[in-house]
């Protein structure tokens, strides 16, 4: 019986004891994933990026783990995934896009207000500016008058 299936390797091909090349996981046309049992314990530590990997933009879940044998076991071990047709993407991402415009809205609201405030402070800062100047200038003022005033006390003062 020839296997027509179509198999992808998943993972960079590792040299075996012989010094041929193998791989640690390949994925059939019918999603099961396939490896050697002396290569187990390596894909047991890869089940978690299995179960999260993104295969022909679809999420896939680990539906059945079927174990051929001990690691000693010429059988290989089978990890069989199917689709997760309850994890839509589009409804998710639906999901997000509204929770990104809601933060969004608010983050502007924020910001146009943050703006306003802006806005109050400049024309007060503004305004105070004017009126440190306008006391500079009447304080020289009121200098220059009493200066004035001094020296014509003295004047007088002395002509006495």
């Amino acid at each position: 019986m020839t296997d027509n299936s179509q198999k992808t390797t998943l993972t960079p091909p590792l040299a075996d004891d012989d010094g041929a090349a193998s791989h640690l996981l390949t994925v059939d046309d019918d999603n099961s994933f396939l490896a050697n049992d002396k290569d187990a314990h390596k894909i047991m530590g890869l089940i978690y990026i299995v179960v999260c990997a993104l295969a022909n933009g679809m999420r896939y879940e680990l539906k059945t783990l079927i174990n051929y044998g001990s690691l000693d076991s010429l059988e290989p071990t089978k990890f069989i995934l199917e689709k997760d047709q309850s994890a839509c993407n589009s409804p998710i991402v639906a999901e997000i896009d509204k929770t990104v415009k809601k933060h969004a809205d608010n983050l502007l609201h924020v910001l146009e207000g943050v703006s306003v405030r802006l806005t109050q402070l400049e024309s007060r800062t503004r305004l105070l500016e004017e009126s440190v100047d306008d006391l500079k200038t009447s304080v020289g003022n009121n200098h220059g008058n009493t200066d004035g005033k001094m020296r014509q006390l003295e004047n007088i003062l002395r002509e006495e």
